[in-house]
């Protein structure tokens, strides 16, 4: 990824919003690296959430529990589930998932309302207004 950016850096410092080009460059060589590999989807931003990134879907997958949160947030669509994991495990706010994903607060703050909506449904959750936050 480092020999492509810097074959590319020149290009790259054009683009209205190096974060998300650089995110969307990380994913499509990541989803590259993994079909190659055969190993679970691992979308990389730091060596620490790399780490974090490519076991966390097969460990959601693979604990079990009652209420079936875990195996629910593993299904997430990708966007939704790099929102979820940066804020809900990484611990990042709002602002700062918005700057690394490359993408508006108000985005990041529409997916993480999204996701609860998908996890609340799949898990059998009826959510009033005022719980969404809460889940």
């Amino acid at each position: 990824m480092f020999t492509f950016l810097l074959a590319v850096w020149p290009d790259a410092l054009q683009e209205a919003n190096l974060q998300a080009f650089a995110w969307a460059q990380l994913r499509e060589h990541v989803e590259r690296y993994r079909a190659r590999q055969v190993v679970p989807v691992a979308l990389v931003d730091t060596a620490r959430y790399a780490a974090l990134r490519r076991g966390s879907r097969r460990r959601l997958e693979l604990i079990e529990s009652r209420s079936g949160v875990y195996e629910a947030i593993a299904e997430l669509p990708d966007r939704h589930y790099d929102v979820v994991l940066l804020t809900y495990v990484m611990g990042l706010e709002t602002p700062e998932v918005a700057q690394r994903m490359g993408i508006a607060v108000g985005t990041v703050r529409s997916h993480l309302h999204t996701a609860r909506r998908m996890l609340a449904k799949k898990i059998g959750i009826d959510l009033n207004p005022g719980e969404e936050k809460d889940l």
